[in-house]
This record gives structure tokens, C-alpha cells and sequence, in this order.
């Protein structure tokens, strides 16, 4: 269980009668003002995970609140102002359907290609079309930035911003977001059948990764250094 003496105070003017409905317990309204003290939608995206979690009328509750908090995962990075690019946007759409077309036309002009099978070994039109793949798609890595980098860049800003040593604690920290947002996007997408009980418990693992992205649990990650040295020198 974390602590929360050291997260900063939010002006009570701007959250006014928000709690009113609904009222988060302690821990969560903690958050919640880290959340809003950063970016407030990321805040919003936090409520309202938790809220439509209360609604027990609604048989969708749990896969609403997943979503929720899978699309709160992906745009933490915002908090220390590294865009999040939507890896789904029309740079990709554009530079699929220029494949299609590349493609079809390699299709209709290849030896290698008939009555809608592939045989034999590749031709000038192949070679071609690979070249162009392999470019092109050089080009699109650098227009977007995969999510692992916006994560690692929000790390750094904030729990490794003072931290040494800092690869321990940023290969812990990414990997439980993997972890989570995995776990949160299986639930969504009714892939994984969720237990109640084992869905609260991904809650407070969120809850304890936001409040430790500026408040790193030094002491853990010394122990984790620790049983690597020993390892070495055994």
C-alpha cells in the first residue's frame, strides 16, 4: 500500500461539488487529485472507470470500466506533455492502401503469379515491391511513436527523473503497464472473463503504477539490484 503525505494539493475550488452523486473512498480520491493536478481528462477517465464500476444495475459494468482504464494506460504519457499518437490514424490508412495498390499491380504483371497462387522464385516485379515495402515503411515508423517509447519518455520525466540506478525501475514499471493494459483490453474485448474480486485488485495495481510514476518505490528496486549483483557474483 502506498502513501500519499508527499502528493501535491489540488485547489478544491476547481473539483467543487464533483463527489456530490457519487463519492470516491480515501485512496481513490487521492489519485484522482494527482490525475487532475497533471491533466483533469486523465483525471475523468479515472472517474468515470470507477463509476460505471458502481453501476451493479448494468451487466456490462466491469467491460465499460475496463475500457476506461485501458484508454487511461495509453494516454498517461500525456501527463508530462509526450503526445500520444493514435497508432490507427490516416498516415496508416493512406500507406495501406498504397500497399493494396502496389500490390495488385505487382500481382497483375508477375510471372510468379497464377490462377491466384505464388510459385517460383521472385522477379524484377517481387524485388521491386519489396524495395518499396521496406522504404515505406521506414517512413511510417517515423511519423508515429510506438507506445512503449511514449511510456519510457513519461518514465523518465517523471519516476526516473531522479533516480539512480534507473534501469530496474523502468523495466518494472513498463512492464507492469503491459501487464495492465493487457489484462484491461482482454476484459474489454470479452476475451478475458473477468472475476470481480481479481478486477478490483488490477484497479489498485493501476492506482499504486500512477502514484509511483512520482513517488518510485526506491527500496523495492534496490532489493531487485541487490539479488542481480548476487547472482552475478555467484
Amino acid at each position: 500500500m502506498f502513501s500519499y503525505e508527499s502528493i501535491p494539493p489540488v485547489n478544491i475550488n476547481d473539483l467543487s461539488n464533483i463527489f456530490d452523486d457519487n463519492p470516491l473512498d480515501e485512496s481513490q480520491w487521492r489519485i484522482y487529485q494527482l490525475l487532475f493536478s497533471k491533466k483533469p481528462r486523465l483525471a475523468e477517465m479515472y472517474k468515470g472507470g470507477l463509476f460505471v464500476l458502481k453501476q451493479f444495475e448494468n451487466p456490462e459494468r466491469v467491460v465499460l470500466a475496463a475500457h476506461s482504464f485501458r484508454e487511461l494506460l495509453e494516454k498517461l504519457p500525456e501527463i508530462v506533455d509526450v503526445p500520444v499518437t493514435n497508432q490507427n490514424n490516416n498516415n496508416i490508412r493512406t500507406f495501406v492502401e498504397m500497399l493494396y495498390e502496389r500490390f495488385e499491380h505487382v500481382k497483375a504483371r508477375s510471372v510468379c503469379f497464377n490462377n491466384g497462387r505464388w510459385e517460383g522464385g521472385i522477379d524484377e516485379h517481387i524485388r521491386e515491391c519489396l524495395f518499396f515495402i521496406e522504404s515505406e515503411i521506414v517512413v511510417v515508423r517515423k511519423m508515429t511513436s510506438p507506445r512503449k517509447d511514449q511510456q519510457t519518455q513519461m518514465i523518465r520525466k517523471t519516476a526516473g527523473a531522479n533516480y539512480v540506478p534507473f534501469e530496474v525501475l523502468e523495466s518494472n514499471m513498463l512492464r507492469n503497464i503491459k501487464t495492465l493494459r493487457n489484462y484491461f483490453i482482454g476484459v474489454a474485448h470479452h476475451n478475458i472473463v473477468a472475476v470481480e474480486a481479481e478486477f478490483l485488485i488490477k484497479i489498485e495495481q493501476l492506482e499504486t503504477l500512477i502514484h509511483e510514476l512520482f513517488y518510485p518505490k526506491v527500496t523495492e528496486a534496490l532489493d531487485e539490484i541487490d539479488q542481480l549483483i548476487e547472482e552475478l557474483e555467484s
